[in-house]
């Protein structure tokens, strides 16, 4: 007789092996192995993880978009809103222009101009002041201005520097001639980037 664990030469009426020390009985010999059976995914969680993974990126994606158009919109839309108080004092400008060409200087105050200003949101005012004509916003806009600079340009008519703007490249500077002493970048509270490109 052989041991049934290790293989080794027993006597006939041993229960154990000397060798290994195990038992001989057959039902002894090795134990039943285990099964364990994994739980497995409903198809309801398989469902569930599949669309975290897929859905958790877009919300991601989303949110950075979101983070980049809603200032850009902003800026978009305060933009068109300067736009339209430029507009309303496109009427002004000419009237201005007029009075100059007349009387060889510039006005004292809106009144001169002969002309009432149409002022609707988002426009509070329009004003003289030192020359320029100064747009004030309404609140929606923080109440912010913006100036228009007379000048006159080398044909001897009225142009209008506007905000932050320079003289345009084709207006040499030799040439033309302030209207005012006064600066419309010292009287124009927005920020340049907020303003139409003619302005910045």
């Amino acid at each position: 007789m052989f041991c049934i664990h290790c293989g080794k030469e027993l006597p006939e009426d041993a229960g154990f092996c000397p060798g290994c020390g195990k038992a001989q009985s057959a039902d002894a010999a090795t134990p039943a192995p285990v099964v364990v059976a994994k739980p497995a995914l409903s198809r309801g969680a398989l469902v569930a993880i599949i669309a975290a993974v897929l859905f958790l990126p877009t919300v991601a994606f989303l949110g950075i978009i979101a983070a980049v158009a809603i200032p850009a919109y902003h800026d978009y839309t305060t933009r068109a809103r300067i736009a339209e108080g430029l507009y309303a004092a496109a009427p002004l400008k000419v009237a201005y222009a007029e009075f100059v060409a007349t009387n060889g200087d510039v006005p004292g105050d809106i009144g001169a101009l002969g002309l009432v200003p149409d002022i609707k949101p988002p426009l509070q005012q329009i004003a003289l002041d030192g020359g320029l004509l100064v747009l004030q916003f309404d609140s929606s806009l923080q109440n912010d201005t913006l100036a228009l600079e007379p000048w006159l340009d080398d044909s001897g008519n009225v142009a209008w520097l506007c905000g932050y703007a320079g003289l345009p490249d084709w207006q040499d500077a030799e040439d033309a001639t302030a209207l005012t002493e006064a600066n419309a970048a010292d009287y124009t509270s927005f920020r340049s980037q907020l303003l139409p490109a003619q302005c910045r």
